[in-house]
This record gives structure tokens, sequence and C-alpha cells, in this order.
């Protein structure tokens, strides 16, 4: 939680929908593709890039405890997807207790 926003470990929401995710450590930089749908994440940067729109976050992404974290209702937002709650939960608990 940052700003009253909750933010969410990238890699876990992107991989339950089954998209592919890369990381840049150089540019600190998320690269996510699902089918025609490619997402760009760069860490500290208040925008998420798809399929070269730009979408404004009230808070930037983040890394914590060497995860990148994110905005989960703009994400949500900037993937226009209906989430299965499950295997996001599953995805999460699972990321937490590592």
């Amino acid at each position: 939680m940052q700003n009253g926003r909750t933010l969410v470990p990238l890699r876990a929401i992107f991989e339950a929908k089954g998209a592919t995710v890369s990381w840049d450590q150089k540019t600190q930089t998320v690269t996510a593709v699902n089918g025609t749908v490619t997402m760009i994440i760069k860490v500290g940067d208040k925008k998420i890039t798809k399929n070269g729109t730009q979408i404004s976050l009230d808070v930037p992404p983040q890394i914590v405890n060497g995860r990148t974290l994110v905005q989960l209702v703009q994400l949500l937002k900037a993937s226009a997807q209906t989430l299965n709650g499950r295997a996001v939960h599953k995805q999460l608990s699972s990321h937490s207790r590592m």
C-alpha cells in the first residue's frame, strides 16, 4: 500500500493471465506480452505503455524486496481484462511466501 493505493507483484498478475514477462535490469523495465497485447512498465515512471498508448498511474511502479510492484487498479484498467480471481490469488499467495 502506498498513498492509499494497493500495489501488487507485476509478474504474478501477468503470469496468472498467461503472459510472457521479461525484465531489463539496465533500464529497469518490465515487458509483458500476451497475444497481441504488449505492455511496457518502467520502474519509477508514472506511465504504462500498452501497444504504444500511454496510460497514467497515480503511483509509479517500484521495486520492493526484489519484486516489481505496480498499482493494482491501474494495471487492471490497462490490461482491460477480467482476471481469474483464484488464479491471481494463488499466484499472489505463493509469491508473498518467498
